[in-house]
């Protein structure tokens, strides 16, 4: 659990400054403290080392609103890291465009068994289900027209 001072609340002439607790740890609020302070003598953030750390950055940068470019380039490129099937759903959940188009085309690319794999991924959990029967279709879509295209007969 990290603390951020603040003014105290009362009118006081006293300098000193309360703390605010932080839910989140170390780890995140210094990652993004670095990636929202983009300057060159800062040193990059480490990668998540667990799915815990992902998960509570992806949730602290949804919640206090971390959605500048330097973040966003450092969760989606985070998440190619990961499984596409895994990377969609997460990317999906917290509305990272970008990563969710690149984790559908790796989908598609490495012909992912979304029905097989489905109950082994638990971030999908968090996805509806109408999102993953459209991921799905999208699949079957792209096989289809890729089978039935005058250049692979």
């Amino acid at each position: 659990m990290a603390a951020l001072y603040r003014e105290p609340s009362g009118a006081s002439d006293s300098p000193t400054l309360e703390p605010t607790q932080l839910s989140e740890g170390g780890y995140v609020i210094n990652t993004l403290l670095l990636l929202s302070y983009n300057y060159s003598s800062l040193p990059e953030p480490l990668p998540p080392k667990n799915a815990e750390d992902r998960l509570e950055l992806l949730h602290a940068a949804e919640k206090y609103k971390f959605t500048g470019r330097a973040v966003n380039a450092f969760l989606v490129g985070h998440l190619e890291t990961l499984e596409p099937l895994q990377a969609w759903a997460l990317a999906v959940r917290f509305n990272l465009r970008e990563a969710s188009m690149n984790a559908c085309k790796r989908i598609i690319e490495e012909d992912v068994n979304i029905t097989a794999l489905a109950d082994d991924v638990q971030e999908l959990d968090a996805v509806s289900d109408r999102m993953l029967m459209r991921l799905q279709s999208i699949q079957k879509a792209t096989f289809s027209a890729a089978y039935s295209s005058p250049a692979s007969s």
